[in-house]
């Protein structure tokens, strides 16, 4: 798992936290003590999966759109984690018996522990982590 995922669900819940803020990506950034141009790559993740809106402008920012008992740890997953668990083998073009099959092998084993990864993560919605940290 990379730190994008951390990064999107820290962003939400302090967006969820305090739902009637707008926050700039300068002013998560500092919050977070990120990078605002890596802040902003997950903002737009978060808004093209209408997980947060965003406001134009001198006045604007970003805010949650969502019911935090409705959206789960497995959405966020799904939106920052793409091909995380794919393995990453060599092309094996020898004889060697293992390295002809051994993509296909971890290839079935990395896809049931991503299944296994996203099943836990569907039980914990965002309020259920909310209340677990405040």
């Amino acid at each position: 798992m990379n730190s994008e995922f951390a990064l999107a669900l820290h962003l939400v819940l302090i967006m969820t936290y305090f739902p009637e803020t707008l926050f700039t990506s300068k002013r998560l950034s500092e919050l977070l003590g990120v990078h605002s141009a890596r802040i902003r790559k997950i903002l737009s993740l978060l808004r093209q999966n209408n997980l947060v809106n965003s406001k134009e402008g001198v006045s604007g920012g970003f805010t949650v759109c969502f019911d935090p008992a409705a959206v789960t740890l497995n959405d966020i997953y799904q939106i920052t984690q793409r091909n995380v668990l794919e393995p990453k083998c060599h092309d094996c073009t020898g004889g060697c018996q293992i390295g002809k099959n051994i993509k296909a092998v971890l290839n079935g084993i990395f896809s049931e522990v991503d299944s296994d990864v996203q099943k836990r993560l569907s039980e914990y919605t965002i309020e259920r982590v909310m209340n677990m940290t405040s």
